[in-house]
């Protein structure tokens, strides 16, 4: 009977396993594909630390956040990396672990004529451009704004700005750094002219998951927690994002901080 209950708890470990699907955002430098195609990313190796340890084989889906977040919405054992927690947000997804702190800026071009001090100032711009989907254009539409150009993806966005298209975009400085630069654009040519929020970014699993999937995968990363693993990461990305990005970070309880 023994033997029996451990053949059918390594079976449940397994099924549970497999039944999980994981979704991706490609936002820099959290989660993106590389020059060489292939997935990586900051939370990307911490979701992957966590697969490791218990023994999870899904792949990863990079996918618009829109369509994300209507999948998370519709589908159970459903895990998405990563998200900003916000009120609004609160009940609708099981929050695994919080893996980094970032700040929401609005962008100009540097030689735009443009000094934001209040949000009243931010609501008289012509347009400001979002991501659809993302977490930002979320907050801004909650804020009662009209002026936003939403777009698929946050290079497109980058882009309208470069051109002259928008004259503001929402995002944050590792951001828009890293891919200014991946799209040959001098990262000198915008400033940032004020700061929305300091958001807390999670990895998160559907809200009618399965209550053993989210034990499973919440004790996952306090496993990596306990073995040092995610400090690791963190300093790795860290080294990363400094020599080959200028982006600067701090750690604090071993979580990246921008």
């Amino acid at each position: 009977m023994k033997y029996l209950l451990l053949i059918f708890s390594l079976l449940s470990h397994w099924l549970v396993a497999e039944e999980l699907k994981i979704l991706a955002v490609d936002e820099p430098p959290a989660a993106f594909i590389d020059e060489d195609h292939k997935q990586n990313g900051y939370v990307v190796d911490i979701v992957k630390a966590m697969q490791k340890s218990i023994n999870n084989n899904s792949k990863i889906m990079f996918i618009p956040e829109a369509r994300a977040l209507n999948i998370m919405a519709d589908e159970p054992n459903t895990l998405l990396m990563s998200i900003s927690r916000t009120p609004t947000r609160e009940n609708h997804f099981h929050w695994i672990a919080r893996v980094m702190e970032k700040k929401w800026e609005v962008y100009t071009l540097l030689n735009a004529d443009i000094n934001i001090e209040t949000m009243s100032e931010l609501r008289a711009l012509t347009s400001i451009g979002v991501v659809r989907g993302d977490v930002r254009e979320e907050w801004l539409v909650n804020e009662n704004f009209k002026n936003l150009y939403s777009v698929t993806m946050h290079k497109q966005n980058v882009q309208m700005l470069d051109l002259g298209r928008v004259n503001a975009i929402v995002y944050e400085k590792q951001g828009l750094l890293y891919q200014a630069n991946s799209l040959g654009i001098e990262a000198n040519r915008f400033k940032s002219v004020f700061v929305l929020n300091q958001a807390s970014v999670y990895i998160v699993m559907s809200e009618n998951s399965s209550p053993q999937l989210v034990k499973q995968w919440q004790s996952a990363f306090a496993d990596i927690v306990e073995s040092g693993e995610l400090s690791h990461i963190a300093l790795c990305w860290q080294s990363i994002l400094r020599s080959q990005f200028n982006i600067n970070s701090e750690i604090v309880n071993n979580i990246l901080v921008f």
